[in-house]
């Protein structure tokens, strides 16, 4: 998003008048037109929640349905859409232990239906509220058996670790060998896993020092005792996250026909090496299940919540919560670290993105001991094989803008997403919003002169883009809720007629917020980026296209440009997100869209 101009995301008021065009604008996509007045400015309630049903007065719209039917059909052929009892348990019943998902979930987090302020989040309630269960059923795949020939044995790889294997009795090694759990893509495929890992994984998510892997993996088995190795489970966990952007061709060599069905395997092959092994270490338990919260078949669903808790409990067992108050090895000690800071970043992004509660309480954190992650990313600046020393740089950079904006983010999350919505005195929680307000334009400040992309740095440009489009998501995604918890608070106060400059700024704010999150998602797809996001951005792209499906209601007078603009945006987007994830069929059910006469 941000090249050598640097100012292409101010959150003010003056940058769509300024800018006049939008990233993409090879594709006819234009600004918005400036809303026209209206009696009163007010978050959006549910009853004014856009249903879509006809497409005849929305310009665009029906352009957008009929691409993303043909789409459908042709995609994920292995899809088939039965639904089943318990998809998240292990294939074969006979399985020692599971987790007990719904029960466990929910006692971790609480029920999420009723933690949402009203207005916007009255219509993300409304979407629990359509008759599915948050624990809902995933979509089955036809299973196909991978090609043999194409897995080895993980003992062929001297890196990988699965020495706790050896307390399991034989009808559990059977098992784990039925269900291909000890089993790894040879080396030609298992290579591209690893390099897709580090190259779109690893740079947001740090829980492995990337030099020191690197030297495992690269190791001679005489030299495995030295170098040290890597948990079986983990590499599996990394195999599931890397699976969305390796080619479709290695894919098929693993007789896995999509992305869909690659991911739906090597997450239940993780997860059942995770439940029946439970003598590995706690780090190693911690690393897997942060990095299978990415499993995500519904948005209702709460699996990845479990995983969560399940992370940050082993998390706490190994001591992460206490680093640098405890002794112990300085390179044990930046392990706990960066699994400590990965914790709270997934957990502040997973309850931004799905309007959870937090898991890791504020009483929990202490930054000034934790410090900051960027100093122990830098590094690796020199033991990267998949990026070069100045790119890896800004990355290491990038890390430290979100872990701050994490810490911003705490006390907007915690009053907007709490459990007791209506507990708090508004006039105070005004106060304290507005005092987020400042802090989250202050790491704006801070960061945008970060943010500029020097032309020099070679082959990592385009990441570079990919992932400042993403931190600057989760960004206006806060300050859009931030803003319109603000007007359901001064509406709820029954300020709105004595404060209209409030509520204007507020309202103008939230518009602003949502249209800067399109103009990201319209960069990235312009740059043929949107299919190296994670499956987080899923839900994150659903409240813009709401608000712009409501935009383009309010302005049917005006010329269609824009609206087909932003219409496009949604439909490639979607498109893309559809080939790669489960969940954005569920998205796609919140807009009303599957019900469209077409």
């Amino acid at each position: 998003m941000m090249n050598t101009n640097g100012d292409r995301h101010m959150a003010n008021a003056t940058y769509q008048k300024q800018n006049g065009t939008l990233p993409g604008a090879g594709r006819q996509y234009q600004a918005a037109p400036e809303k026209q007045s209206t009696p009163v400015d007010k978050p959006m309630e549910l009853d004014q929640a856009p249903g879509i049903t006809t497409t005849d007065d929305l310009p665009g719209l029906e352009e957008f349905l009929l691409t993303f039917d043909e789409e459908r059909e042709t995609r994920c052929e292995d899809t088939s859409g039965n639904r089943i009892a318990d998809s998240d348990g292990l294939r074969n019943n006979t399985a020692p232990e599971t987790e007990s998902s719904t029960t466990s979930e929910s006692s971790a987090t609480g029920d999420h239906r009723l933690n949402l302020p009203l207005s916007l989040a009255d219509f993300q309630q409304s979407m629990f509220l359509r008759g599915m269960s948050p624990a809902s059923d995933s979509i089955a795949y036809n299973y196909r058996q991978p090609g043999v020939s194409n897995f080895v044995l993980f003992s062929s790889y001297s890196f990988v670790s699965a020495d706790t294997l050896w307390n399991l009795d034989g009808e559990e090694m059977t098992f784990l060998e039925k269900q291909r759990c000890l089993y790894l893509p040879a080396q030609a495929a298992m290579d591209e896993f690893v390099q897709q890992y580090f190259l779109h994984v690893h740079p947001t998510l740090p829980l492995i020092n990337e030099q020191d892997f690197w030297a495992m993996y690269n190791a001679q088995p005489s030299e495995a005792m030295s170098t040290g190795r890597v948990s079986l489970v983990v590499i599996q966990a990394m195999i599931f996250l890397a699976c969305p952007f390796v080619p479709q061709p290695v894919l098929d060599s693993l007789s896995l026909t999509s992305v869909h069905q690659a991911r739906a395997e090597f997450y239940s092959v993780t997860k059942t090496l995770f439940h029946i092994d439970g003598c590995r270490d706690d780090v190693s338990s911690a690393q897997s299940a942060l990095m299978l919260t990415y499993h995500s078949p519904t948005i209702f669903d709460k699996t990845n919540s479990y995983w969560l808790s399940t992370a940050i409990h082993f998390a706490r067992q190994a001591g992460a919560d206490r680093c640098g108050a405890t002794g112990g090895s300085p390179k044990g000690q930046a392990a706990l670290k960066r699994l400590w800071w990965r914790c709270i970043l997934r957990d502040r992004i997973m309850a931004l993105s799905l309007w959870r509660p937090m898991q890791i309480s504020l009483t929990d954190l202490d930054f000034d001991r934790l410090g900051p992650l960027e100093d122990d990313v830098r590094q690796e600046i020199r033991g990267s094989a998949v990026y070069d020393p100045a790119t890896k740089r800004m990355l290491a950079q990038l890390v430290g803008c979100l872990c701050e904006l994490s810490v911003v983010l705490n006390d907007i999350l915690t009053i907007c997403y709490t459990t007791t919505p209506d507990a708090n005195d508004p006039t105070q929680t005004l106060t304290q919003l507005k005092d987020s307000v400042s802090r989250l334009s202050e790491w704006h400040d801070t960061v945008v002169p970060k943010f500029h992309l020097p032309s020099e740095v070679p082959g990592g440009h385009e990441s570079l883009n990919l992932f400042t489009n993403a931190i600057y998501i989760y960004y206006f995604t806060a300050k859009a809720c931030l803003n319109n918890h603000i007007l359901y608070l001064i509406g709820k106060s029954g300020d709105q007629n004595k404060s209209p400059y409030a509520v204007w700024c507020a309202s103008e704010e939230l518009g602003e917020s949502l249209q800067s999150i399109t103009q990201s998602f319209a960069d990235l797809e312009e740059r043929n980026l949107v299919r190296y996001l994670p499956n987080t951005f899923v839900p994150l792209s659903l409240l813009p296209f709401l608000w712009h499906v409501s935009e383009a209601k309010d302005l049917q007078n005006q010329p269609v440009g824009s609206v087909q603009g932003d219409f496009g945006v949604y439909r490639d987007v979607f498109s893309m997100f559809g080939k790669l994830y489960e969940e954005t069929d569920s998205v796609l059910k919140c807009t009303g869209i599957e019900d469209t006469e077409r």
